[in-house]
């Protein structure tokens, strides 16, 4: 008996212990948390449209030589600035030296040609003068013989009816007028060879034209010649840098005028005078960008240096890119130190599309639904409908409250529109796509 009862309480001391291992444990007072706030401020917004892009020149020029020959000298180095007129490459010039020789000599020999066709033209107008002058007193003699055979055949005739001259009296006369008319007709078709003359002045005339273009034609090639002999000196057309050099010393070019391959490129000089950024804005932000608009540029190259911009163009041509279309916007770097910008770089762009100056600001956090009703939820109790401006993702213009009010911040997610909460997505930054594309805050 005296067993079974310590059997007992041994059991009831284990269920006892087990009890009170796993009794709930009494709440602990729970400290209150002061919930965040903040201040509206009175100050200046701007929303953004971020991108990245290309530093490209205003233009770039392929330098070509219009003469051919061995590069003899070419001392610059890609990177070298260059100014107009500056002397770039040297070739040999003895091939362009020759062809001015031949081009000399086929101007001489033109030029003689063309005295000699003169000279045959001088001496054919001559003859033909001379020979004219002689048919017409040919022919006035003919005619006068004539007339007079004629009065003498009339009057032997007359004589003749009235039996004062003999048969033969009158065929005498009959003849010599035969005669007179035979040698007014040989005069006649003398004054067409004269006109056969006129048309031989003519074809010599032409002569002499042909001759006269051909010598002028081998002046141009003259002309031609000592130029490519001067572009044997090929200087820099433009103010710039010298992006590629692709022919060194020893090197045998070919003229870009000359061959049907445009010729052997020389070297690639940049205008940078100007300098421009290719950004790739994304085809949901391109809708903002206008010409003119501000725009900040850094680059990875020089970490801190943000220079001024604005936008000059917005290609209209839309690409697509990893199944994302995107538009082409160039853009004008100003500042005094674009020059670090080169050719190539990779940019960052911010294009300022919207900004207010003056203007009260809340934090995003701060604004709050209530029956569809936007507003914010003052610090020292109650709420008060605001409305609101632009927004650059962090911070909201409003309208409603003044600078200086205190107002509470959201600490849980934000809630769709509708009843009661925080809403705090007005504005979300955009997640850069991928692509290049632009990206707004």
């Amino acid at each position: 008996m005296r067993r079974g009862w310590l059997v007992a309480m041994a059991v009831a001391l284990v269920a006892g212990g087990v009890w009170y291992l796993r009794r709930p444990a009494s709440p602990e007072p729970v400290e209150a948390t002061a919930r965040p706030t903040a201040k509206a401020e009175r100050g200046s917004i701007e929303v953004v449209v971020a991108a990245t892009g290309t530093v490209e020149p205003a233009f770039q020029i392929e330098v070509k030589s219009k003469a051919s020959g061995e590069v003899l000298r070419f001392p610059l180095q890609p990177g070298d600035t260059v100014r107009k007129g500056e002397p770039l490459v040297e070739l040999d010039p003895a091939d362009e030296q020759r062809n001015v020789r031949r081009a000399q000599a086929e101007v001489a020999s033109n030029e003689a040609s063309l005295r000699a066709a003169e000279a045959e033209l001088e001496r054919r107008k001559a003859e033909a003068q001379l020979r004219r002058r002689e048919v017409e007193a040919s022919l006035e003699s003919a005619r006068t013989e004539l007339e007079a055979a004629v009065a003498r055949r009339k009057r032997t005739e007359d004589l003749f009816r009235r039996k004062l001259v003999s048969p033969e009296a009158l065929e005498q006369a009959q003849v010599a007028e035969a005669a007179a008319r035979s040698k007014l007709a040989l005069a006649e078709v003398a004054l067409g060879r004269a006109e056969l003359d006129r048309l031989e002045i003519e074809a010599a005339r032409q002569e002499v034209a042909l001759r006269r273009a051909a010598l002028e034609r081998s002046r141009i090639l003259l002309e031609e010649a000592q130029d490519r002999l001067a572009d044997t000196k090929i200087a820099a057309p433009i103010d710039g840098i010298l992006l590629t050099k692709a022919v060194e010393r020893g090197q045998i070019i070919s003229s870009g005028i000359s061959g049907f391959n445009g010729g052997t490129t020389l070297c690639t000089i940049a205008d940078t005078s100007v300098t421009l950024v290719l950004a790739n804005v994304d085809e949901a932000d391109i809708g903002q960008v206008r010409p003119g608009q501000p725009v900040r540029v850094s680059c990875d190259a020089h970490r801190g240096l943000v220079l001024p911009g604005r936008v000059r163009r917005v290609l209209p041509l839309g690409e697509e890119e990893q199944n994302v279309v995107l538009f082409r916007v160039r853009i004008e770097v100003t500042g005094e130190q674009k020059s670090l910008l080169l050719p190539g770089m990779t940019a960052n762009v911010e294009i300022v599309v919207d900004r207010r100056d003056n203007a009260v600001l809340v934090p995003n956090r701060a604004l709050v639904y209530r029956d569809d009703t936007l507003g914010v939820e003052l610090a020292g109790g109650g709420w008060k409908p605001v409305e609101v401006g632009i927004t650059d993702g962090d911070r909201t213009a409003v309208q409603g409250i003044e600078p200086g009010t205190e107002v509470v911040l959201a600490t849980v997610q934000p809630r769709e529109r509708g009843g009661r909460g925080f809403f705090f997505g007005i504005g979300r930054k955009k997640t850069r796509r991928s692509g290049g594309g632009g990206t707004h805050r």
